[in-house]
C-alpha cells in the first residue's frame, strides 16, 4: 500500500494518537518533498533508516485514520455503493469474475478450435457416430447405444442407460474434431465398463450436486440478507443456520466439479490411445485432436475454479456476517 504524504506533519500526528491495538499494516510512505522527511522514526518500538521513501509498520487503526484523508477512500465508498446497491460485494469481484471471465476465454477457444479442425476431414473419411462404433467394438462394448441428439458440442454420454449421445455437429461429420468428440464419449463409456472409480462417484454425487448448485447459493444469500435485516437473536441463529445449509449444499456440487476434472482427462487420454491403437487417425491427425480435447478439457477446469471461488465467496461473506 502507497500513501503520498506532503508534510512530516502528518507523522508526528500519526505519533501523538497514542497506542492502538490492531494487527499491523505494512505501508509505503512517499514525502513530496524529500527535505520533509525526519531523519528517523520510532514507531512500533523500531527506528528505522532516513531516505525518501520509507518504510513503516503501521498500527491498523493508525491506516483506518489516514486513508479517510485519501480521494480513492471515497471512490472506493462510491464504489462500495455501487456494488452494494446492484446485489455484488468485493468477493464477488475478486473471485468469483476472473474466473467467469477465465470460463468465457475457455468457452470461446473451444469453440474456435473445433470450428478450426471441423473443416479438417478425416483421412480414412470416419464419420463421429462410425468411429465410436469401431473403438466401443475394439474395446468388447456392445451394450451401448449410439443416439442422434440435437445442439452442437451436446455430446455426452449417460451411464444410467448406457446411450453415447452425439451432437449433429458430431455425428455424420467426417471431421477429425468429429472424430476426436465421438472418441471421448467413448473413453467414458470404456471408464464405465472399466469400473474406474471417480465416474462411480461422479454418478452417485450428480443427485445432491443438481439441488446443491440450483439451490446452495440461493439458500445461503437469502439467509445473509435475513440475518443482517433481523434484530431478533433466534431469528439470527435460524437465518445462521440458513446459510450452512446453503454452503453444505453448494459444497457438494463443487465436489462434484472437481470430480469431473479427472473423469474428462482420463476420458481424452483414453480417447487418443483407442484413435492411434485402431488406426483412425494418424499421428498427424492425432494432434489436431489433442488441440480439440485439450481446449474442452479447459472448460471444465475454468467451470471448477468458479465453483471453488463462489464457495469461497459464500464461507467469508458468513463469516463476516457473524463478525458484524
Amino acid at each position: 500500500m502507497y500513501i503520498i504524504l506532503s508534510s512530516k506533519n502528518w507523522v508526528q500526528t500519526i505519533l501523538k494518537n497514542g497506542p492502538l491495538f490492531y494487527p499491523p499494516w505494512t505501508v509505503r510512505l512517499f514525502f513530496l518533498n524529500p527535505s520533509d522527511a525526519p531523519h528517523h522514526c520510532a514507531l512500533n518500538q523500531k527506528t528505522l533508516a532516513k531516505p525518501t521513501v520509507w518504510n513503516y509498520t503501521l498500527l491498523y487503526g493508525i491506516w483506518q485514520r489516514l486513508k479517510t484523508r485519501f480521494v480513492f477512500h471515497r471512490l472506493e465508498g462510491k464504489l462500495m455503493n455501487f456494488l452494494n446497491a446492484i446485489g455484488l460485494d468485493w468477493y464477488y469481484l475478486v473471485l468469483v469474475v476472473p474466473t467467469l471471465i477465465l470460463s468465457l476465454i475457455a468457452s470461446a477457444a473451444v469453440k474456435s478450435r473445433f470450428e478450426e479442425y471441423s473443416r479438417v476431414p478425416s483421412k480414412k473419411g470416419v464419420s463421429g457416430a462410425q468411429a465410436a462404433q469401431i473403438l466401443m467394438r475394439a474395446n468388447g462394448i456392445s451394450d451401448v447405444r449410439i443416439n442422434h441428439i440435437a445442439g452442437n458440442l451436446t455430446d455426452n454420454y449417460n451411464s444410467g442407460d448406457k446411450t453415447l449421445n452425439l451432437s449433429s455437429s458430431t455425428y455424420s461429420s467426417t471431421s477429425i474434431a468429429a472424430v476426436g468428440v465421438a472418441a471421448h464419449e467413448t473413453g467414458h463409456a470404456i471408464q464405465h465398463k472399466t469400473g474406474y472409480g471417480p465416474l462411480g462417484l461422479r454418478h452417485s454425487l450428480y443427485p445432491v450436486a443438481n439441488i446443491g448448485s440450483r439451490f446452495g447459493p440461493t439458500l445461503a444469500i437469502l439467509g445473509l440478507i435475513f440475518g443482517a435485516a433481523t434484530q431478533n437473536q433466534a431469528l439470527y441463529g435460524i437465518s445462521g443456520l440458513v446459510v450452512k445449509i446453503g454452503i453444505i449444499l453448494y459444497a457438494a456440487a463443487v465436489l462434484f466439479y472437481l470430480v469431473t476434472l479427472p473423469v474428462e482427462f482420463d476420458a481424452s487420454r483414453r480417447a487418443l490411445v483407442i484413435l492411434r491403437e485402431t488406426g483412425t487417425l494418424d499421428s498427424s491427425e492425432l494432434e489436431g485432436v489433442k488441440k480439440v480435447l485439450w481446449a474442452a478439457a479447459m472448460t471444465y477446469v475454468a467451470s471448477a475454479l468458479t465453483a471453488v471461488a463462489s464457495l469461497i465467496r459464500l464461507v467469508l461473506l458468513s463469516r463476516r456476517n457473524r463478525r458484524n
